[in-house]
């Protein structure tokens, strides 16, 4: 037994209070009742301290045990969870294998409708043309027989033959045939129509054709999105699942939602219900970077917010290095893909299709400095050695020439939809407007002089290269003055987009513009990048990478999907960009 060290006794006591063995003498001295202490025998509180450990040992036991069953069934909760979510991605597969295949069958109908409608037109057509040559024969073969007939028969026979001949060319010049040209192509012969109003009723339902249950409940959280890229169009998907406090009962105007981009700068970020139990925010990143996703509801962050969102650069789709000294402008035929390059410092055109196979070349007699592409799908080109405007077929044989004494140095060209061309002239520092017969239909320079500007004091410097949009409204690069100037098309400014700088949304030396069906003008300048802006002049996105970087790029036309071809001169190639 321990003996006390003060009193060289045995410890027979225990005080309850201090926790502690104590002789008999401590316990009356130091450890009195009085004083507050609780002192019992020491064989006492050994029991009461056992039977208590013991007690909590078998609690221990029990629930260890019980923890053992639990995890043994979150195992099974969790062997379970794989199986339901491997049946659930069947069923989905299931579904969507199923729509994949119906709109493949469709797809099919309607491409073999197509096959033989055009088999029919075509051959009604090849009908027409065989009836037109044996028409055309019969007539040559009934010229030559009355010249024959006059120049060798005497008289008498003359007179007995020509009666037969007369009545024979004229049953030829009775026959009814259709002879009418086809009119000037508005719209095509044969093309396949949209249905909008099904299309869209037929994507709200794909938008509801299922939804994921839990039998748990997970509050509102942000799905990280994946491979954001500047200047594309990304989603934020926000869900929930169980329980009563769904995600699908709040108010799409609930979410407080605010997105900077690395310069601490406001993204302009729009929330949208998708009718299924989700909401989704909505925006385009003007620059790569890492940006900050912050959504909040009722005041309090959504589970995963706030969030990094990073942002990569806009890689070029694709490229190819082409057999071209110095590619300069370029044009592309909407009707079939094909992508025009201007090759100057050789004197001719390379002709690719969008995946740049199929490479060929048109040899000119010129070194053309732009193109365009008329309603006749002619090539016009600007020729700056000769001053004039040259327009070939898609062969390159010369179809016209315009001239004007007051071209100095036609460099970029566009074609509206009244077949008007328009001209940027360098030199004269104007842009002028032909009609396709070559006469001057208007002049722009914005000087005092012009009688169509009435703005004097935006005088053009060095315009480059032009566009227009379907309203006929031209879009200049004015190099010189880092801007691009907006007229309509009775030449009246409508607005100057950028100004000169190296900052967002600022222009350096601008030249290659064009104009798509969205609204979107873009415009490549001396910095080696795209700039994206809406007609109004407000900066959407920059495009361009350092990995790929562009030099020297200079014409930009659109390809009508999203994408942008570019020449990108200094390193000889063409690239292809998706911008939205």
């Amino acid at each position: 037994m321990d003996v006390c060290r003060k009193h060289k006794k045995d410890k027979k006591k225990f005080c309850n209070r201090c926790k502690i063995a104590i002789c008999a003498q401590c316990a009356r001295a130091g450890h009195a009742r009085d004083r507050g202490h609780d002192v019992v025998n020491l064989t006492t509180a050994h029991t009461f301290y056992r039977e208590r450990v013991e007690k909590l040992y078998k609690a221990i036991e029990r629930k260890l045990e019980s923890l053992k069953k639990y995890e043994h069934q979150l195992e099974g909760g969790k062997r379970t969870l794989e199986q339901d979510q491997n049946s659930a991605q069947r069923s989905l597969e299931r579904v969507f294998d199923h729509l994949s295949r119906t709109l493949h069958l469709q797809r099919k109908r309607m491409e073999t409708k197509l096959e033989v409608a055009h088999n029919m037109k075509e051959e009604d057509l090849d009908g027409k043309l065989t009836g037109i040559e044996n028409s055309v024969a019969k007539l040559e073969k009934a010229n030559e027989l009355s010249v024959e007939t006059l120049k060798n028969r005497n008289d008498p026979e003359v007179v007995g033959m020509m009666g037969q001949v007369a009545a024979r060319m004229n049953s030829l010049v009775q026959e009814k045939l259709e002879t009418e040209a086809p009119k000037n192509r508005q719209e095509p012969s044969l093309q396949f129509v949209t249905d909008k109003a099904k299309l869209n009723h037929f994507n709200d339902l794909i938008a509801t054709i299922g939804d994921v249950k839990t039998t748990a409940y997970i509050p509102p959280t942000i799905i990280t999105p994946s491979d954001v890229i500047c200047g594309q169009k990304t989603t934020v998907g926000m869900v929930s699942f169980g329980g009563d406090q769904k995600l699908d009962k709040q108010d799409v105007h609930a979410f407080r939602i605010d997105l900077r981009d690395p310069d601490d700068i406001i993204v302009q970020c729009t929330p949208r219900s998708t009718r299924n139990g989700t909401y989704e925010c909505i925006f385009r990143p003007q620059i790569p970077g890492d940006h900050k996703l912050s959504v909040k509801l009722a005041g309090r962050h959504i589970y995963a917010s706030p969030l990094t969102v990073s942002v990569d650069d806009n890689e070029p789709e694709s490229g190819s290095d082409i057999n071209a000294e110095s590619p300069i402008g370029v044009a592309v035929d909407a009707e079939d893909g094909t992508i025009y390059v201007t090759d100057p410092d050789k004197k001719r055109l390379i002709v690719v299709d969008f995946n740049f196979s199929d490479e060929k070349e048109i040899k000119l007699d010129f070194a053309p400095f732009d193109i365009a592409i008329d309603r006749e799908r002619n090539l016009v080109m600007s020729d700056q050695d000769a001053n004039c405007i040259r327009i070939a077929n898609k062969e390159g044989e010369e179809i016209n020439v315009i001239k004007s004494d007051q071209l100095k140095q036609p460099r970029g060209l566009a074609v509206d939809n009244y077949n008007n061309i328009v001209v940027a002239d360098s030199e004269a520092a104007c842009v002028f407007v032909f009609d396709h017969d070559g006469q001057l239909q208007m002049k722009i320079d914005g000087t005092a002089d012009s009688i169509y500007t009435k703005h004097p004091v935006h005088q053009l410097k060095k315009p480059v290269f032009v566009a227009v949009d379907r309203h006929a409204n031209i879009y200049v690069s004015d190099t010189a003055s880092n801007r691009v100037v907006v007229y309509s098309r009775s030449g009246y400014l409508l607005n100057t987009i950028a100004t000169s700088g190296h900052g967002r949304g600022k222009l350096d030396k601008p030249v290659g513009v064009a104009r798509d069906r969205s609204g979107h003008v873009l415009v490549c300048d001396a910095s080696n990048r795209v700039m994206v802006y809406t007609m109004e002049g407000a900066f959407v996105s920059r495009i361009g990478s350092p990995e790929n970087a562009l030099r020297d790029p200079h014409g930009i036309a659109t390809l009508g999907d999203g994408r942008f071809v570019i020449a990108d001169t200094g390193n000889r190639s063409m690239k292809i960009y998706r911008y939205l």
